[in-house]
């Protein structure tokens, strides 16, 4: 049975989310902001669990699931978010560039505000995950390990490349997206679409 104290820290974190909510102005689309949460714990868990770490010859080894256990392919199917985390992060962008031009802020005011919020987590993850390797150094972990560690705990964040491509080129985007509506998803949808036709018939996968 849980004790009261946890109960009280739940019910308080419960308390706190329901009065952030009450706080949240009607015109803000929630939909959109329970997208882009779900597509991220979706990445974040997606990419944990598609790694096999197992001991070789005294070594510690990580692989990925499917060489171990091919069925699994079809679960991968459950975790393909990333074009939903891309639209609603577009939307996001869009939302955030019109109050720009609302405000007649530049786009080098406003790019720098959009990327300092990418780039501050990812900052504390690395100095955190710097000292942690460090305290285990010194423990007696050997590097390999210590290899293998990192790389598990930081391949969530190579979507971070592209996606800063994509802040920083929103407000061409959008200015197209005015232009030509649908028009623009689907063109770079298709484009998508021939990019792998092509990466395919190369022998790239």
């Amino acid at each position: 049975m849980p004790k009261n104290s946890e109960i009280g820290k739940y019910g308080s974190l419960w308390l706190r989310a329901q009065n952030a909510a009450e706080r949240t102005p009607e015109s803000r689309n929630r939909y959109i902001d329970f997208l882009r949460g779900a597509s991220i714990i979706a990445v974040v868990l997606g990419h944990w669990l598609a790694l096999a770490p197992h001991v070789t010859d005294g070594q510690l080894q990580v692989e990925h699931i499917l060489q171990f256990s091919p069925w699994t392919a079809w679960l991968t199917w459950g975790f393909q978010v990333m074009p939903i985390f891309f639209m609603v992060g577009g939307y996001a962008n869009a939302a955030s560039w019109e109050s720009a031009l609302r405000k007649e802020r530049g786009y080098g005011e406003w790019v720098a505000a959009r990327l300092h919020r990418l780039a501050g987590p990812v900052v504390l993850l690395v100095v955190a995950w710097t000292m942690l390797g460090v305290a285990a150094h010194f423990s007696g972990i050997s590097a390999a390990t210590l290899a293998v560690g990192s790389r598990s705990a930081l391949i969530p964040v190579w979507f971070l490349s592209v996606y800063i491509m994509v802040v920083v080129a929103a407000p061409l985007s959008y200015w197209a997206f005015q232009r030509a509506g649908a028009v623009t998803f689907w063109g770079l949808a298709v484009f998508a679409l021939l990019v792998d036709i092509v990466g395919l018939a190369g022998g790239y996968s």
